[in-house]
């Protein structure tokens, strides 16, 4: 969950997941603003070595001087190469805290066999508001895949906990139908407002998974409906997975009260 006064932060997901359901919906990593489709992306993932890790990092240093952010399990991506030379990397991370956090910003490097660091960029998880024992997907995308590199190693960056002002709305994502289309991965299920506070608008994140349960697609779904106690809400989305071997999905929904 998170209050309304603190940073809602959205992005799209270029030529991964499509726009969708509704007026208000968008998809894709933050760091990327470019709208253009790919409609077929093959997936050649790297192979990382077993002893895949960073040894140091680019000479590029952070425009803005950062606190110590604190430990969380992040999962390491997996990259799939686009038709037109690019890479996307996914992967998911896990808040193993106590408290809630918001901010959370997760840094994919690419490295050679040495551990020496290639390249790297910088995103904000799917979800802008990361609670207790919850996880969020993540992406970033390389124009160019650098010669030398055996795969990606990532770290957190920045995670701060949300200072609750406002009493926020409980709220729970279900999933009642998914299924894959080919090209698209279809979505339907609902949000129920299982507390008795309204909810002012909420966030839905769908993540898809493939047989090996790696992360191959996620999407935002962004409702400013008010949903008070006990009120449900159906959804319906459909997704462009970055590799057509997704089988399931998991939904995750964070909500603003009043």
């Amino acid at each position: 969950m998170r209050n309304s006064a603190r940073v809602v932060r959205w992005w799209c997901f270029l030529g991964l997941l499509a726009a969708g359901c509704s007026a208000g919906i968008s998809s894709t990593p933050a760091s990327y603003t470019a709208t253009l489709t790919l409609l077929t992306l093959t997936q050649s993932s790297p192979t990382p070595t077993p002893a895949l890790f960073l040894l140091r990092t680019p000479a590029v240093h952070p425009t803005s001087i950062r606190s110590t952010p604190p430990v969380l399990n992040i999962r390491p991506p997996d990259c799939y190469e686009t038709p037109v030379g690019g890479m996307w990397c996914l992967g998911l991370i896990r808040n193993i805290l106590i408290i809630p956090l918001e901010g959370v910003t997760v840094r994919v490097y690419l490295v050679t066999a040495e551990g020496i660091a290639l390249s790297h960029r910088e995103t904000l998880i799917a979800r802008s508001t990361l609670p207790p024992g919850e996880m969020s997907p993540y992406g970033v995308f390389f124009e160019s895949v650098p010669a030398g590199m055996v795969g990606p190693v990532a770290m957190l960056v920045d995670a701060q906990q949300v200072t609750v002002d406002s009493v926020l709305p409980t709220l729970v994502a279900r999933i009642s139908m998914e299924d894959n289309q080919g090209a698209l991965f279809y979505v339907m299920g609902e949000v129920h407002n299982a507390g008795s506070i309204t909810t002012k608008g909420f966030e839905l994140v769908i993540t898809l998974f493939d047989q090996q349960d790696r992360v191959v697609g996620f999407r935002q779904w962004r409702s400013g409906a008010f949903l008070a106690g006990g009120e449900t809400l159906p959804f319906e989305l459909r997704l462009i997975p970055i590799s057509q071997k997704a089988i399931h999905a998991e939904v995750s929904v964070d909500g603003r009260g009043g």
